[in-house]
């Protein structure tokens, strides 16, 4: 506001004498809102309406949201500090009314895209005069503003100067000195205009310009491995290895109008949601821009360049400068999505695939995702404890947002407890985990559901719903802790009298059951015609232990051991000759710990007898 340094304007004048001219608010006019009171001198606010009376002064129109006199142009850094209908030129910094072509049309060298009701270059055909005056048919057959050698398209005393590596320039007057002319050229004063012409071969730099080098007998420009090698107003162009004109017209962000240019991480623009239009992209020099994310933000970033520029390349970084997102798109609309794991800035870096300068126009939107009413609950720390209530089935309506991971706890289960978690109707691909407290972590399928028939580890069980590809949706899982295991024939074959008889040549599928803490003592008896041989084989599967086989023989006074069998891998195996004239019996038992079974402990046997 101006009314500070007029106060101080007008107690500098007293204090000097009336010598000097009062000065007052007509003599440097008044800030938006406020009237020049002639008979002060001093700014007022303005009380009355514009929209009910004509009070606006000259350069200022009528808010008609407010009612208050405004600039005719507002200067602005971003749409939001524009009024309604109006956009932030990022060319120009001021705000313009939002453009429709097929509305407000296009000037001769574009055309209307009546889809996006944007202006856009307009098409021709090389060779043919299909552009306007000041723009020719450019090999992307579109309309560019500059001239071609050898064709009557610039004023008089004027030429057409092409860039190294271009096939179109732009008229500039008759040259002064050699850098105004192409590499290659000299500026010949020696007739009536002065023009550029091509130097002669030359054989040691020394008959070159100072900016050039003696090549293969032509001077030429000398090649460059970064913009420290050119001069400063060229930049080096990588894939070229040549230094190129650098300049264009930047916007108000690159030239450094409201702050310094945004051409690296340390500069980058402070980017608030929202649509940006006319944004300059010089060649070589790459856009930052820094947008501030919530945990759990979807970020979509949407830039369209002009048609003479068709590849932009769109990259988000961290604070330390890590790659976290890139575009794979190739055409002149590139779009980035990203999901914020954490509340953070990160840093957007747009590029060329090519070395030219761009128009381009970029959007900004971030959607918070809502996440569930069992946040915050994203590490295992933070776990969301559930009620362990044995024999009721919970289920959750859940939601996750981007990488967000959803921790739930299952507190002080017993050993002798078991487990079932359902993973239900999933949006996002999710991987869910059970964590137990014995450092074990097993995987809960979106097939089936995950049971432990018996945990055998004491402590809290950890559920962890960890979002894979950082998408946001609704899931639901369901927990039930289940009573204690009751093992389908326990005890059944306890004892040789109870032994389960098995025929030789019939593989047969039993249970080992937990019992009493411990795994229980299964009895088979064989059957046996004479002497002969035994061959038995005993394999476990499941949650099955490693099974202790031994054969004992009824000598009518007692059982005795005959052979206790050896192992390959899984499966207990066991030869003995026998005689045939007792009965036979194998005891299977284990002195491995009851520990947690997660699938029902079977095993089967199966075994031959061989007579002579």
């Amino acid at each position: 506001m101006r009314i500070a340094p007029l106060i101080a304007l007008l107690a500098t004048a007293a204090a000097l004498g009336s010598c000097i001219r009062q000065v007052s608010c007509a003599d440097f006019g008044c800030d938006f809102g406020f009237s020049c009171n002639l008979q002060t001198g001093e700014c007022e606010k303005n009380g009355a309406d514009c929209r009910q009376s004509d009070i606006c002064a000259a350069g200022e129109i009528c808010d008609d949201a407010t009612g208050e006199c405004r600039p005719e142009r507002l200067r602005c850094t971003d749409s939001f500090s524009c009024p309604d209908a109006q956009t932030c030129n990022a060319s120009t910094g001021f705000c313009e009314p939002a453009f429709r072509c097929t509305v407000d049309g296009c000037p001769a060298y574009q055309e209307c895209n009546e889809l996006t009701d944007a202006c856009e270059a307009r098409s021709c055909t090389p060779g043919l005069e299909q552009c306007p005056q000041g723009y020719v048919c450019g090999d992307e057959s579109v309309c560019r503003a500059g001239c071609r050698p050898g064709h009557d398209d610039c004023p008089a005393r004027h030429f057409c100067r092409v860039p190294t590596g271009s096939s179109i320039g732009q008229c500039e007057p008759n040259c002064r000195i050699d850098d105004d002319c192409p590499f290659g050229q000299r500026c010949d004063t020696s007739g009536d205009a002065s023009v550029c012409a091509a130097e002669p071969p030359c054989q040691v730099d020394a008959q070159c310009r100072v900016d050039e080098i003696c090549l293969n007998e032509a001077c030429a420009q000398p090649p460059c491995s970064s913009d420290a090698d050119c001069l400063d107003t060229q930049i080096c162009n990588p894939s070229e290895a040549t230094c190129e004109t650098g300049d264009c017209t930047e916007d108000i962000y690159g030239r450094g109008d409201i702050g310094a240019p945004n051409h690296d991480r340390t500069s980058a623009f402070p980017l608030q949601p929202g649509d940006y239009t006319q944004l300059s992209l010089c060649p070589g020099r790459p856009d930052w821009f820094a947008v501030s994310v919530r945990a759990s933000d979807i970020v979509r970033i949407r830039v369209e360049s002009d048609a003479a520029m068709p590849d932009l390349d769109l990259a988000i970084y961290d604070e330390s400068g890590d790659l976290v997102a890139a575009d794979g798109e190739v055409g002149r609309v590139t779009s980035l999505k990203f999901a914020a794991a954490r509340t953070r800035v990160v840093f957007l870096e747009v590029t060329a695939a090519t070395f030219e300068a761009a128009t381009y126009d970029l959007s900004l939107h971030t959607e918070f995702c809502s996440n569930d009413s069992f946040e915050d609950n994203d590490t295992r720390a933070q776990a969301t404890v559930l009620p362990p209530t044995v024999g009721v089935r919970s289920e959750l309506p859940l939601r996750t947002c981007g990488h967000d991971q959803d921790w739930f706890e299952l507190p002080q289960l017993e050993p002798s407890d078991g487990l079932r978690i359902e993973r239900l109707t999933t949006t996002p691909d999710l991987d869910v985990t059970l964590w137990t407290p014995d450092g074990a972590t097993y995987p809960v399928s979106r097939d089936e559901p995950l049971t432990a028939l018996r945990l055998g580890a004491q402590g809290n069980y950890d559920v962890r719903a960890d979002p894979t590809l950082g998408q946001s949706g609704s899931y639901r899982l369901a927990f039930e802790v289940l009573p204690e295991w009751n093992c389908p024939g326990a005890g059944a074959h306890a004892t040789a009298s109870d032994a389960l008889p098995v025929a030789p040549d019939t593989p047969t599928d039993e249970m080992l059951c937990p019992r009493d803490g411990n795994w229980e003592v299964d009895w088979i008896a064989l059957e046996t015609s004479g002497p002969g041989t035994l061959d038995v084989r005993v394999a476990a599967s499941g949650s099955a232990p490693l099974l202790d086989v031994a054969l004992l023989e009824d000598t009518g006074s007692g059982l005795e051991l005959i052979r206790a069998a050896h192992r390959d891998g899984d499966t207990s195996v066991l030869w003995a000759a026998l005689d045939g004239t007792a009965d036979y019996y194998l005891r299977l038992s284990s002195s491995r710990p009851l520990g947690r079974i997660l699938e029902p402990p079977d095993y089967e046997v199966r075994y031959t007898f061989t007579t002579p």
